[in-house]
C-alpha cells in the first residue's frame, strides 16, 4: 500500500516550526534595536548561539529554539527589570541576584513572579518538543570525524561570539559609545553584551609609597585621644531611604519645604550635607561610599556591584576607623542578611555584630520607620546589659 502523499515528515516539520519561531524571536529581539548596527550585532550573536548549540546537539530545531528562546528570555528580564527597577539589566545581574534573596524579591511583584513561574515550564516543553521531533545530524559520520566536526563547530562558533564583542572587531561602533548612552539608550540587548566587557572591576591610578606615606602619616600613627574613650559620644547613623530635602528650592516657601526631621536644634553640633555616589536608586552604594569614602565609580562600571566585588577588599573604613578608637559598631538592617549581600558586605566594611530583619523579628519590606527605630533601641539595650558595651567600648 502506498504512504500518503501529503504526509510531510515529522522532521520537516519540526525544522519548520523551529525556523518560524526563531524568525519570531529576530523580531522580537535583534530587531528591537534602535540602530541597523546593532540590530545586525545582536542578529549576529543569535546566530553564534544557535550555531554553537547545532554542533553540539547535532539537531537543527533544537538550536534554533535554543538560540531564540534564549535572547528572547535576555530580552524579557531586561524589559522587565527596566520597567520595575528602572535600570538596565546588566552580566553581573545574574550573580548579584541570583546569589541574594531573589525569589523574596521576586514575591514582591506578582507579575514578574508569574512571567517567571510560565516561563520555568514553558521553555523546557519547548525544548523537548524540539529535540524528540528533530533528526540528528551527522549520524552517518564515523565516530572520530563527527567528534572532530562537533567540536571544531562549537569552537569556531564561541570564536566568533567573541570576536564579536572586541571593542575594535568588526561591530566596533557598537562599542564607541560612552558609559551614560550604554546605560540609558533603548539599546537593551546591545547593551547588555557590551557590558559583558565593561562590568569589570578596574583598580584607580595609585600614587606611589612616598607620596602616600606623606598625605597619610598622620591617620597611620596613634594620635593622643583628647578625651578618654569612656567618654566618647554614641554615634548613630540612619540612612533614610528616599528622603528629599526640599529646602534649597528658591521658592519652596510651604512648611513642607521644612521638614523638623532635616532642621538642626538646640542639640546639634554640627548640620551640612553628606555627599555619597549613588545612582537611580543603587542605595548599596550610597552604603559604600558613606562607609568607605569612597566613590564607587573610581573602580569601572563595575564597582556599582559593591557588597560583592569591593566589600570584600576593603582595608579601611569609617567602622574600622571607629573600632581603632574602642568603639562597638553594630549595623540595624530592614531586609534579610542575605539581600543583595547585605550582612557578609557589612562584616567586610568592619561591623562588629548585623541584626537583619529575620532577627529582629521583622516583615523586611514592610516595616515602618518606627519599627526600625523601635528595633534598634531594643538592641543597644541588650548591648548595654549584655556586657558588651562598656566603658571604652561605644556603640556606633
Amino acid at each position: 500500500m502506498q504512504g500518503n502523499p501529503f504526509r510531510v515528515p515529522r522532521p520537516r516539520v519540526t525544522l519548520a516550526c523551529a525556523l518560524v519561531f526563531f524568525a519570531v524571536c529576530v523580531w522580537l529581539t535583534a530587531w528591537r534595536e534602535p540602530l541597523p548596527e546593532q540590530r545586525g550585532f545582536v542578529f549576529a550573536l543569535m546566530l553564534c548561539v544557535s550555531g554553537g548549540v547545532l554542533f553540539a546537539s547535532a539537531r537543527r530545531a533544537f538550536a534554533l529554539v535554543f538560540g531564540g528562546g534564549l535572547f528572547l528570555l535576555l530580552r524579557a528580564i531586561t524589559v522587565m527589570k527596566q520597567e520595575y527597577l528602572e535600570s538596565p539589566l546588566m552580566p553581573a545581574d545574574f550573580i548579584y541576584y541570583l546569589r541574594s534573596s531573589l525569589f523574596e524579591t521576586l514575591r514582591r511583584y506578582p507579575h514578574i513572579y508569574s512571567v517567571g513561574l510560565a516561563v520555568l515550564v514553558a521553555i523546557p516543553l519547548l525544548l523537548w518538543l524540539a529535540w524528540r521531533g528533530d533528526r540528528r545530524l551527522f549520524a552517518r559520520w564515523r565516530g572520530g570525524l563527527q567528534a572532530m566536526l562537533r567540536v571544531g563547530g562549537v569552537v569556531v562558533c564561541a570564536a566568533a561570539f567573541w570576536v564579536c564583542l572586541l571593542p575594535n572587531g568588526p561591530f566596533a561602533q557598537v562599542h564607541a559609545r560612552d558609559t551614560w548612552d550604554k546605560m540609558s539608550d533603548d539599546a537593551v540587548l546591545t547593551d547588555f553584551f557590551v557590558n559583558l566587557r565593561d562590568s569589570s572591576v578596574h583598580l584607580p591610578p595609585m600614587a606611589d609609597a612616598a607620596t602616600a606615606e606623606r598625605d597619610w602619616q598622620s591617620t597611620a600613627t596613634a594620635a593622643q585621644a583628647t578625651v578618654p574613650a569612656s567618654q566618647y559620644p554614641d554615634i548613630v547613623q540612619v540612612l533614610e531611604e528616599s528622603t528629599f530635602d526640599p529646602a534649597p528650592f528658591t521658592h519652596c516657601d510651604v512648611p513642607a519645604c521644612h521638614p523638623a526631621m532635616l532642621q538642626p536644634d538646640a542639640r546639634t553640633r554640627g548640620h551640612g550635607f553628606l555627599r555619597t555616589h549613588t545612582f537611580g536608586g543603587g542605595t548599596w552604594v550610597s552604603e559604600f561610599a558613606a562607609l568607605t569614602g569612597l566613590p564607587q565609580d573610581i573602580f569601572g562600571p563595575g564597582g556599582m556591584y559593591a557588597p560583592y566585588v569591593l566589600a570584600p577588599h576593603m582595608r579601611d573604613s569609617l567602622p574600622l576607623l571607629l573600632k581603632r578608637l574602642g568603639y562597638l559598631t553594630v549595623a540595624i538592617y530592614p531586609t534579610h542578611g542575605d539581600f543583595l549581600n547585605g550582612e557578609d558586605a557589612y562584616k567586610a566594611y568592619g561591623i562588629d555584630h548585623f541584626y537583619g530583619a529575620d532577627a529582629l523579628g521583622l516583615d523586611d519590606w514592610e516595616e515602618t520607620d518606627a519599627q526600625m527605630f523601635t528595633a534598634a533601641k531594643r538592641v543597644y539595650d541588650k548591648l548595654e546589659t549584655s556586657g558588651l558595651r562598656k566603658p571604652g567600648n561605644r556603640c556606633s
